[in-house]
């Protein structure tokens, strides 16, 4: 008998995760000795309190889940949770390691990590300095103003990712609240941006060359859809309930800027044979693009009956219960579907509609109707077909 793999025991599941839900945070400070340094964190964020508990656990961290009010687009206020763990910390440490030979693989997250690890060798030491780490990295320079390596490592923090969005970082300073703080002379502003452009050369023609050559793993593709997977029931019903339908998909969304992670996603899903509709005119098939983001997703029946058994390869009683229960629900309902008469059984045809309705009852206020109102269509539908 085929022994089911522990997915959280799993470091490239945890990677996957957050390549989904993480991000990098470095945060800026000035001092006497160091003028510019930083502290920088590893950040989960995720609505489930139960899956981070249970990432903290994988990585044996002992830190506090924080939590936040989040507005949701009906105007109802729900709970956010996130963990941060600094670089330096045990689990840090841990990560770290695992990223040496396999970085993350969303743009925008491999973008952050190369600066943070930078950056972060400013704060590893008391002897290191921002000096001591630009010479090393441009060894020809023989950098001697602690002000200007400082600003220059200042100006690759201003091109990670979450520089730009100005909007959900509202604590990100003007650079130039920096140049003021420190009394940098504008000689020194302007060696400083030519240097951290030397700095920030390699790491973009890096970040540019990986986007067409991201590798992902069966592990890594469990991970993220524990932080961003999502399984959809949609029901539909006939002029005067004399037809029924149920439409099951999975998706998973990221910022524009991460669409060659969807694609290479959607790469290895195939490769599991999972199949997509064939691509429209200038369209990418299985995915939508819009404003600020793009979203995978499968919608076929027969593709999601293959997505599913792929994913019962791991032992869902090791993740968190609520993704146990998601998978669960979405699995018996496509059990249901599938049967050759189960709508000749008006339980079988309620199930379903409840099943709909507690798969991911957070977003019920984006459904049309009510549950109370399927179950009774779908009533009639039973009494008018049998």
């Amino acid at each position: 008998m085929k022994t089911k793999n522990s997915a959280l025991s799993n470091k490239s599941v945890v990677q996957g995760f957050f390549d989904a839900d993480g991000s990098f945070q470095a945060k800026v400070y000035s001092g006497k000795r160091k003028p510019i340094s930083f502290h920088v964190n590893i950040i989960f964020s995720q609505r489930e309190k139960e899956v981070l508990a249970a990432v903290l656990n994988s990585l044996n961290s002992t830190s506090k889940i924080s939590e936040r009010e989040i507005i949701n687009d009906s105007g109802t206020e729900s709970i956010g949770n996130s963990i941060s763990l600094a670089f330096s910390n045990e689990a840090g440490q841990l990560l770290r390691k695992l990223w040496e030979t396999n970085p993350p693989n969303a743009p925008t997250k491999y973008l952050d990590y190369c600066i943070a690890k930078i950056l972060f060798q400013v704060s590893e030491s008391s002897l290191n300095t921002a000096e001591n780490v630009v010479n090393k990295l441009l060894p020809n320079l023989g950098l001697q103003d602690e002000k200007v390596a400082g600003l220059a490592l200042l100006y690759l923090r201003y091109r990670m990712f979450g520089a730009t969005k100005n909007n959900k970082n509202p604590k990100l300073k003007p650079i130039e609240d920096y140049y003021e703080l420190i009394n940098a002379t504008q000689d020194q502003i302007d060696q400083s941006i030519s240097i951290g452009q030397q700095l920030y050369e390699p790491i973009k023609q890096s970040y540019e060359s990986r986007q067409s050559n991201i590798q992902i793993s069966k592990d890594y593709l469990l991970g993220y859809h524990i932080g961003d997977g999502s399984f959809w029931i949609q029901s539909t019903f006939g002029e005067e309930c004399q037809s029924f339908r149920v439409n099951f998909s999975w998706s998973v969304t990221d910022c524009q800027e991460n669409l060659p992670l969807l694609k290479a996603i959607k790469t290895k899903l195939e490769s599991h044979n999972i199949a997509f509709p064939k691509s429209k005119k200038g369209k990418e098939s299985g995915i939508a693009d819009y404003t600020t983001y793009s979203r995978l997703q499968i919608s076929s029946l027969r593709a999601c009956l293959k997505w599913v058994k792929l994913l019962g390869e791991w032992d869902w009683k090791d993740l968190p219960q609520v993704r146990q229960n998601q998978y669960d629900l979405f699995l018996e309902a496509l059990e249901i579907y599938t049967l050759p008469n189960f709508r000749s059984d008006l339980s079988l045809l309620e199930r379903i509609i409840h099943i709909k309705w507690s798969l991911n009852p957070h977003t019920n206020y984006k459904k049309k109707g009510s549950l109370e109102g399927d179950l009774e269509k779908v009533r009639t539908y039973f009494h008018k077909t049998n």
